[in-house]
């Protein structure tokens, strides 16, 4: 009876184990995705300015702070890739400045063209409400693989590449001011 304690016991540690090993970044990948779905800090709420200008990338679905158009009732937002215009997204939305979450898991990461349009109650374009181009950066999606050398060889690595650089071995001819037309020669 006891060997059948001993082995029940391990058999369910066993299956414990396995079932918490299984793969740990499924859980986690599906919540990162979840997550980049809502905007940081939108503008649309009222309690902050649009804040990304200027912003080139975009990790988190972002919502941008374009005006609206007289006489429309919706807006269509149109995504395409600019290196393969046949990759588009599309969707349609209430306002000019809605979060573009409708379609973000399904922009892969590349330099995409965003148009919003202006329709009127029959679907006919009235104008252009906004466009913006921007990168559509990558999302975290684990496990990465592991380092390929440790920390200290490549931070050593990187201090002689550093040091070995033309511009960096022209101080050792050129005086101790920054002399340009040396450092431009090396």
């Amino acid at each position: 009876m006891r060997h059948f304690y001993r082995f029940f016991t391990v058999a369910a540690l066993a299956l414990a184990l396995s079932a918490c090993t299984s793969d740990p970044f499924k859980k986690l990948n599906a919540q990162a995705d979840e997550e980049y779905l809502v905007p940081i800090r939108p503008g649309y709420e009222g309690r902050n300015p649009y804040w990304n200008i200027y912003a080139p990338k975009f990790t988190y679905a972002p919502a941008f702070g374009f005006e609206t158009v007289d006489g429309a009732v919706k807006y269509r937002f149109s995504i395409f890739d600019r290196r393969n215009a046949d990759n588009r997204w599309s969707f349609v939305a209430d306002s000019p400045n809605a979060s573009l979450a409708p379609v973000w898991n399904d922009i892969y990461p590349a330099d995409v063209h965003l148009s919003v349009e202006a329709l009127d109650k029959d679907g006919n374009v009235l104008a252009i409400a906004g466009e913006r181009d921007f990168l559509r950066d990558f999302p975290f999606h684990g496990p990465y693989p592991g380092n390929t050398r440790p920390y200290r060889e490549a931070a050593m690595r990187a201090a002689l590449y550093t040091h070995r650089m033309p511009a960096v071995q022209s101080w050792k001819t050129c005086s101790t001011e920054p002399d340009l037309s040396c450092q431009l020669k090396a």
